[in-house]
């Protein structure tokens, strides 16, 4: 027998933080350790927590679309932002 979760579409949190959430704050410590230097971490952790509350106000999906429309993220089954025409 296996255990469905509550909410299959919850993203997983560790300490109330989003996992890329968290994968920003340890590469902001790892960068500040690598180059020893505090002032690249607070420098970075500020970006990280700017990004983390700028992520609470806008609606899930956001960053992906953005990066979408810059042409920096292929999403699937979807043609590339700059392309003018196209067959389907």
């Amino acid at each position: 027998m296996y255990k469905i979760p509550r909410y299959i579409n919850k993203p997983l949190t560790f300490i109330g933080l989003e996992m890329d959430e968290v994968a920003l704050i340890y590469f902001a410590a790892f960068y500040g350790y690598a180059v020893e230097s505090m002032i690249y971490f607070i420098i970075l952790l500020v970006g990280v927590i700017w990004f983390i509350i700028s992520k609470k106000r806008h609606p899930q999906g956001f960053y992906r679309h953005t990066l979408y429309f810059i042409s920096l993220y292929r999403l699937d089954l979807y043609p590339s932002f700059n392309k003018q025409e196209f067959l389907e």
